[in-house]
């Protein structure tokens, strides 16, 4: 009966966490364009350098030790006050290391702004070491409804604050405020929603029993960092503020469907693979079924917003943001690129390999960083087309680790993606022979529109056409999904 009611505790869990993942999305993505029209590019790369220092700190904050308590299967107070306290007293030392040298990052990036800027949102840091552990013991216990609630609300309200004071010309300080708002709120609830309060107790033996779990995750949110934000720490640094924000905002349009597919696909994926890891058919179908419905959904969004990222930017953002097209349409190969990828990092932790993880990731994160670095000074398409290169480069490196894990055949592997690629080759000539039909003729929401439905069509007939096996399975998959929500 424990065991049962665990699962559908787990189970309520993953609809709640898929929908704070969906919904949270969408409420960003909302914001993120309603801010983009009424400020420029200036003032989200300011702010973007300066969240690229709280993002760095965050791991040295944590130390991977709220990651640890939710691992260990047995937890004392003494666990909770020793990781609060060592949360707390990195959170008070780093936030005033970064206010405190505040100024000489400014003279650094050569723009006095970012001063101000840094002092202001390193307060984020110290109300970050003040959740760890609250989300942690609610995450151990599986309240993810709760936690949902509280995200959801706490970007609600840091989007409310910061519109409200764009729409009064408050500049920068709208994105500032909303970053210190969406942290005070997540502080506020959190300490509202958990009972635990903390104790003065700190114990060197406690802390060892979560330190070599901690580690490796701090290692794995580095390797993350410096994958997801090093690109945007050498934009800042040689480029400016102005080119980071064009930068930023496409690489957001990129992102927000990324994480709708692909953390979708972990948080199914990798718990279904865990399970069956002892069963290796059983293991290779359902990463060739992942891998199947993955590309058949990211394929045709992500060319689809090559070929509209003109009108894409225009209707959303507006004629200040012209020069993220091209940045745009280059990213857009990455999310195919991290479509891919995605069934095979959940294979990959799913069968309990994460020094395999690791070591990819290490690899990546090298690569990236070389690339970023060497390519930089050509400009923000130059870094975009760089990201795209790595990406791809990879995905035999991973694939090499998945021969290794379960028994995959080559033929049988590439054969998933046959109906998502020529669908979306279709796809692609339907768009371009529109695109000449109508060279500019008509208004950028109206061709958006007609391209969106042509293109739809031209991907569904394709694929249903030469592939209608792959097309029933694959509404069988979402009819199974539509009643698994319901129920």
């Amino acid at each position: 009966m424990e065991l049962m009611s665990l699962r559908n505790k787990a189970i309520h869990g993953a609809k709640w966490s898929t929908a704070q993942n969906t919904i949270g999305q969408a409420i960003d993505f909302v914001i993120f364009i309603t801010l983009a029209r009424m400020l420029g590019p200036e003032e989200f790369g300011l702010v973007a350098i300066a969240v690229v220092f709280i993002s760095f700190i965050a791991p040295f904050i944590s130390q991977g030790l709220g990651a640890a308590i939710i691992q260990r299967s047995e937890i004392e107070i003494a666990h909770l006050n020793t990781v609060f306290w060592s949360n707390l007293t990195l959170g008070v030392l780093l936030t005033a290391l970064i206010a405190s040298s505040a100024g000489w990052w400014a003279n650094v990036f050569s723009d006095q702004r970012l001063e101000s800027v840094l002092i202001w949102i390193a307060p984020c840091s110290l109300f970050y070491s003040l959740t760890i552990v609250q989300e942690a013991i609610l995450r151990r216990e599986i309240r993810f409804k709760t936690l949902a609630y509280r995200s959801l609300f706490s970007k609600t309200t840091g989007g409310v604050v910061a519109i409200v004071l764009a729409i009064n010309d408050f500049g920068v300080w709208s994105l500032v405020a909303r970053q210190l708002t969406v942290s005070c709120m997540n502080v506020f609830l959190l300490w509202r929603i958990c009972d635990w309060r903390p104790q003065l107790q700190f114990s060197k033996r406690h802390f060892a029993d979560l330190f070599p779990f901690g580690v490796r995750e701090l290692g794995n949110k580095l390797l993350v960092f410096v994958n997801r934000r090093s690109d945007n720490l050498l934009i800042g640094y040689f480029l400016g503020p102005a080119s980071l924000g064009f930068y930023n905002i496409a690489y957001r349009f990129v992102f927000v469907v990324l994480q709708l597919v692909t953390k979708s696909v972990s948080q199914v994926g990798m718990p279904a693979f865990s399970r069956l890891q002892h069963i290796p058919k059983r293991l290779t179908r359902a990463f060739y079924d992942v891998t199947q419905i993955t590309t058949l959904l990211s394929f045709p969004i992500f060319i689809g917003m090559m070929f509209l990222a003109t009108e894409i930017v225009v209707v959303f953002l507006g004629e200040s943001w012209l020069p993220a097209i091209p940045v745009l349409q280059v990213l857009v190969l990455i999310g195919i690129a991290q479509s891919i990828l995605a069934p095979m990092v959940s294979v990959i932790i799913g069968v309990g390999k994460p020094g395999v993880r690791l070591k990819l990731q290490f690899i990546d994160s090298v690569l990236n960083l070389v690339g970023f670095f060497i390519v930089v000074h050509w400009g923000i398409v130059a870094v975009a087309a760089s990201y795209v290169i790595i990406g791809f480069a990879l995905i035999p490196l991973w694939y090499r680790a998945i021969l290794r894990s379960i028994p995959v055949d080559n033929g049988d592997y590439l054969k998933t993606m046959k109906a998502p690629f020529w669908g979306a080759v279709m796809m692609s000539l339907s768009l371009a022979a529109l695109a000449i039909w109508f060279q500019g003729g008509i208004g950028d929401i109206e061709f958006m529109v007609m391209s969106v439905l042509v293109g739809a069509f031209a991907y569904t007939i394709t694929v249903f056409i030469l592939y209608p096996a792959t097309a029933k399975k694959f509404l069988d998959m979402l009819k199974v999904l539509a009643v698994k929500s319901q129920t």
